[in-house]
């Protein structure tokens, strides 16, 4: 979006803007797979003296940013600020911010615990079968129940480590630049959880934006070798 000193990158994602800013015609290009990375690249095309404000998430302790590839020190990176970069731009330059995170734990109103990490929130994905009720008489445009397949387990219990929150999961790639990241999520968060049997057992979950029928909180004890429910 534009502002009274320039432009301001509000949200993440690839596209292209083309605008008249600092007494010119600036065309600027974001690359990235935000949300399922933590890098975000833009490129100047063109030339011009103007404010170039990024904004910084909440759950970004540590951001880094670097124009053309020179980490730069400025004021507003910290978390939930606008990080300025004010400057003479020419054409070819390049910035590069970067939003590093750790896995946290989100509390329900009830205890139950969620995972996050940078601005996805993980789920479990529970295979279903889908029934359509009522079909509008147009491709795609249905209602359709979904039931969990017969003999799914999604009756899951996180072990967390209290001490250390963000050892409670570990971001792991997965089917990456398979497709659709949507369908194939190209990231996930590899835990441990305690079946229904109260068994030890490895469980992945997927960005929720993945996910049909899904559970995303969960009963949670402290880890294994700490021992003990927590409540």
């Amino acid at each position: 979006m534009q502002t009274d000193e320039g432009l301001l990158a509000q949200y993440y994602g690839p596209c292209t803007l083309k605008t008249e800013v600092g007494g010119g015609v600036v065309r600027i290009t974001q690359e990235t797979l935000y949300p399922f990375e933590d890098t975000v690249r833009f490129t100047v095309h063109g030339a011009g003296h103007f404010a170039l404000r990024l904004r910084i998430p909440t759950w970004c302790a540590c951001p880094i940013i670097t124009v053309n590839s020179e980490i730069e020190r400025t004021s507003g990176a910290t978390p939930g600020g606008i990080a300025g970069l004010t400057r003479e731009w020419r054409d070819g330059d390049t910035v590069t911010l970067q939003l590093p995170s750790e896995v946290r734990v989100l509390r329900a109103n009830d205890g139950s615990a969620a995972l996050a990490h940078g601005p996805l929130l993980y789920a479990h994905n529970i295979a279903a079968n889908g029934t359509v009720t009522h079909d509008y008489g147009l491709e795609g445009f249905c209602d359709t129940d979904y039931l969990p397949v017969p003999g799914e387990q999604w009756d899951y219990t996180l072990c967390l480590d209290p001490a250390w929150p963000s050892r409670s999961g570990s971001l792991v790639a997965d089917n990456a630049g398979s497709g659709y990241p949507w369908d194939t999520p190209p990231v996930a968060l590899a835990v441990t959880a305690l079946d229904s049997w109260s068994i030890q057992r490895d469980l992945r979950l997927i960005p929720i934006g993945c996910t049909l029928l899904r559970r995303t909180t969960f009963p949670a004890v402290v880890h294994a070798s700490r021992g003990g429910r927590e409540r």
